[in-house]
């Protein structure tokens, strides 16, 4: 592609320094660009389509999955079998919460550049990667408010004398309460880095030499700041929360346990296979944004040849 573009403009001063411009063989560049950015359309029109059933498939089964563990609580007899499944959830929500993060703050680098995306692409990845972080963060916060509440009890036989099962409920109990820590501690330091972001966006948005827009500027900024509500909310919210389950036996909580197991295992290899057509997506972004580049740019010498010719 940069062979062919250095081509083109090593025929256009010739042509303009000979005066002979060879209309024709530009003309035949600039056709074979235009076809390349139609089928460049054409294939990213069809992956779009199958990112977005891939997606909502995804976020149908988080959903269900999420739902159905909030459902169930740990007893004496199923020990942390429920609490780690959640566990393990809450790590993959949080793990893709970064992802999107960095996505997001990928994109708004590029629009800053306006170099290999089209403005409006990269709008639409800002603002789908927005609504994920979003969708997250609501997903972190009903799990975590799920965690703890336990009634360490067998079969509803009390356990009060044996003081090696009041240490195990103990423990079981502090540990659910260290996990609600955890997150608060993720979701804090979030804070701490939008808070940041939000008073350097405010100082850009007052510098006039900024080489940002106006309009990109707020568009990042109004992200910045709903997600600051939205965390200092979740925060709240899981203080407040009060938690829930239904308790279960052992022999039930070995099922649930496989089950979470094989929902989260399947969510998470969909996940790898959708991240892989999507990187798949932002290269034919990138490659499509390069072939207009030079379509302008023909365009522009086939009409500075054509006005020297009148």
């Amino acid at each position: 592609m940069k062979q062919k573009l250095i081509a083109v403009l090593s025929i256009a001063t010739a042509c303009l320094a000979q005066d002979k411009p060879q209309v024709v063989e530009l003309q035949e560049a600039l056709m074979q660009y235009q076809a390349e950015s139609a089928e460049y359309t054409d294939r990213i029109e069809k992956l779009v389509s199958e990112l977005k059933k891939a997606d909502a498939n995804i976020e149908s089964s988080i959903a269900k999955t999420l739902k159905f563990a909030q459902q169930y609580t740990d007893s004496a007899d199923t020990r942390e079998r429920l609490m780690k499944s959640k566990e393990s959830m809450l790590k993959d929500l949080t793990r893709s919460v970064a992802r999107y993060s960095d996505l997001q703050k990928d994109m708004t680098r590029e629009m800053a550049r306006d170099q290999n995306y089209i403005k409006e692409d990269m709008l639409k990845v800002h603002d789908w990667a927005d609504a994920k972080i979003t969708l997250r963060i609501q997903q972190i916060t009903a799990i975590t408010t799920s965690l703890g509440g336990y009634d360490f009890y067998s079969s509803g036989v009390a356990h009060d004398d044996d003081n090696a099962d009041s240490e195990r409920r103990k423990r079981l109990a502090e540990n659910a309460v260290e996990n609600k820590k955890d997150i608060i501690l993720k979701m804090r330091r979030g804070i701490k880095d939008l808070t940041e972001r939000s008073t350097a966006l405010e100082k850009e948005l007052a510098n006039p030499r900024s080489k940002r827009s106006v309009e990109e500027i707020n568009i990042e900024l109004t992200a910045v700041n709903e997600k600051l509500a939205l965390l200092e909310n979740s925060i709240e919210d899981i203080y407040s929360a009060e938690a829930y389950g239904k308790r279960v036996d052992k022999t039930a909580s070995r099922e649930i346990e496989k089950e979470m197991r094989n929902r989260v295992g399947e969510i998470k290899s969909n996940s790898a296979s959708f991240f892989k057509n999507f990187d798949a997506l932002m290269h034919l972004l990138r490659m499509q944004k390069s072939s207009n580049i030079n379509i302008e740019k023909y365009e522009f010498t086939l009409e500075q040849l054509k006005a020297k010719s009148e």
